[in-house]
């Protein structure tokens, strides 16, 4: 557990805002804890699920199609404010780890990216319980991973986290409860398209989290395409995609005030014996990972989708 200080904020005897990170693996989910303290009145909770994985690109022989993979989708936000003595004196956190990119293929399509976990705050420590003891869930199904780059067609981008429903938490009548779902991830190029953009800060969402972008794909005439990107919206500015030739995608970007995060964007599609496609970026806080770009000529590998990145909660106290 972290406190404020990353972000800046300044804590009175009277009010507190602490930051909760991913800490190990999905499958261990080993609980945080929170104290809630004896004077405070309300709590808000600011719960942001995890992202999915990118896939991969395709590699394939010279003079073949090599799509780049599609971008991972992004988490869902749920805000609650909810009265302190409805509360017991401890809650247990678990931070949503973001999914594992997909591997490149070598003479074959793109692996899909690896789903994430949930966001969560609960009563009691633990998986096993269910519903039940959870007070407050990012989102109601993850996000959807990002599909391998094929020789026909680009990867899929994920489908985004769902929004949390009245069914995820035990208390939702005795809270003041909003849920966002995620920004979906973007497709990959096929034959030579440059992978599809992601609009981070969706006018529709406002969730401030986003999907990957897609990566970029290669021709049976040999000419490469970059990767998406994730294009400029609000304060966010315009993050390129991998350049075509097996560029890199750049990893997301994220602002502290106010809190904004991206996708990575996705890798560029590359050409020539022993070419691999650009790797897609990793995601910021809750967006999902790039897809990384096509390759096609002798021992071509795709690129790498990025990682998604991990969830992020946020507690103040009144």
């Amino acid at each position: 557990m972290s406190t404020h200080d990353m972000f800046g904020f300044s804590p009175s005897r009277r009010s507190e805002t602490k930051f909760f990170y991913a800490r190990g693996v999905s499958t261990s989910r080993a609980a945080q804890t929170y104290s809630v303290p004896s004077w405070a009145s309300l709590l808000g909770i600011w719960c942001l699920g995890s992202g999915a994985g990118g896939g991969g690109g395709r590699g394939s022989a010279l003079g073949t199609i090599a799509s780049g993979g599609g971008g991972g989708g992004g988490g869902a936000l749920t805000r609650v404010v909810v009265p302190a003595f409805f509360l017991p004196e401890t809650l247990f956190i678990h931070v949503g780890v973001g999914g594992a990119g997909g591997a490149g293929g070598t003479g074959a399509d793109g692996t899909a990216g690896t789903a994430g976990t949930f966001s969560a705050v609960g009563f009691r420590d633990g998986t096993a319980a269910g519903v039940a003891y959870t007070l407050v869930t990012s989102g109601n199904t993850l996000a959807v991973v990002g599909g391998g780059g094929t020789a026909t067609t680009g990867g899929t981008g994920g489908a985004a986290e769902t929004i949390a429903t009245a069914a995820s938490a035990t208390p939702f009548n005795s809270t003041l409860w909003v849920s966002l779902a995620g920004i979906a991830g973007a497709a990959g190029g096929a034959n030579g398209v440059v992978g599809v953009a992601v609009a981070p800060w969706a006018a529709s969402t406002h969730v401030m989290a986003s999907g990957g972008a897609g990566g970029g794909g290669v021709t049976a005439a040999n000419a490469t395409a970059a990767g998406g990107a994730q294009t400029a919206s609000g304060l966010i500015p315009q993050i390129a995609g991998g350049a075509a030739g097996g560029g890199a995608g750049n990893g997301g970007f994220w602002l502290p005030r106010p809190l904004c995060n991206t996708g990575g964007t996705g890798g560029g599609g590359n050409t020539g014996a022993s070419s691999v496609g650009g790797r897609g970026g990793d995601g910021s806080f809750g967006s999902g990972g790039g897809g990384g770009g096509g390759a096609n000529g002798a021992s071509a590998v795709g690129g790498a989708g990025g990682k998604g990145g991990d969830g992020l909660i946020i507690i103040t106290a009144w």
